[in-house]
């Protein structure tokens, strides 16, 4: 289907992290529900995302390429 960016999130929920596969982002953040950005990086290809100190809850995932983003919901448990 034309217009789907290929990408993969997995595991979510997660524990200790979550990896990411793309090939059309480059860069990342991590924002909380108060709107905070709690982890960013760029990235080729691929990425894993510690859980680190983050408190166990609901975040959302921001996917940038500098054009277009994707947002998606993950889950730390």
């Amino acid at each position: 289907i034309d217009g789907l960016i290929p990408f993969s999130i997995y595991t979510s929920p997660a524990k200790d992290h979550i990896k990411i596969n793309n090939t059309r982002f480059k860069s990342y953040q991590l924002i909380n529900l108060k709107g905070q950005i709690v982890a960013a990086e760029s990235f080729v290809n691929s990425t894993v995302i510690y859980r680190n100190q983050l408190p166990s809850g609901l975040y959302f995932l921001k996917l940038k390429n500098g054009i277009e983003y994707n947002t998606q919901k993950v889950i730390f448990n």
